[in-house]
């Protein structure tokens, strides 16, 4: 896919804004395959306009919730979550990024879609997870020939308790998505920083069946693999 390239890194240059053709349920937004530098913030607006506020307003934000060893735009988003959802014809995202080292500002993708949040948690048992696909040959001396590859983020994790209509969402959820398309992965909805670390643009790596483990719950397990 192709990436956005601003022409320079001054504010007036670096703003998307989508007008969609009718309104849009959100509550999350993801920047993916970026270069914001550490100081660079995000301002998310939703309104009936262009710039308008009418929806939402998430106020400036860091892009970087929190520290990492690298900075790394293709392997961690940049997720802004606001408090409710709500419907917007015009979305506009504002980047300040203005003295980014490479002179301009690009985004890879763009995610703005609503969030699928079931009342009760998931279950103790959650994995976080990192595969390496480097692999490592031997030379007839010993020495190491090493071909380093991307490495990959990823979660297990199930819903024991699903309400029926928490479970027609899952299905639906799966029948459009699948294990091709993107879907976006938000743990520890109460701490962004945590949340930028874990989270971000994945895709389902297997489809679950949706259980029927006691009267009147339904229940589900999901594993995804985040976006590089």
């Amino acid at each position: 896919a192709d990436t956005a390239v601003s022409v320079n890194a001054l504010a007036a240059s670096t703003v998307l804004t989508f007008n969609w053709a009718g309104p849009v349920s959100a509550r999350v937004l993801v920047l993916a395959g970026h270069n914001l530098s550490a100081a660079a913030t995000v301002r998310w607006k939703r309104g009936s306009t262009d710039g308008g506020t009418d929806t939402a307003d998430s106020g400036s934000v860091a892009a970087w919730r929190f520290t990492p060893r690298v900075y790394d735009g293709g392997q961690f988003n940049v997720i802004v979550l606001l408090p409710t959802a709500g419907a917007a014809l015009w979305d506009r995202i504002e980047i300040t990024d203005t003295t980014n080292p490479a002179g301009t500002v690009s985004v890879g993708r763009v995610a703005i879609c609503p969030v699928f949040e079931p009342a009760r948690g998931v279950t103790y048992g959650l994995k976080d997870t990192v595969a390496d696909r480097s692999t490592v040959g031997e030379a007839e001396s010993g020495a190491d020939w090493p071909t380093e590859r991307r490495r990959t983020r990823g979660a297990s994790f199930g819903f024991p308790v699903l309400t029926q209509a928490e479970a027609d969402d899952a299905h639906d959820i799966d029948l459009v998505e699948g294990t091709t398309r993107e879907v976006v992965w938000l743990p520890y909805m109460d701490d962004p920083a945590r949340m930028q670390r874990f989270g971000g643009l994945a895709r389902l790596r297997e489809l679950s069946a949706i259980e029927f483990p006691h009267y009147r719950t339904r229940g589900k397990g999901y594993s995804v693999t985040l976006r590089v």
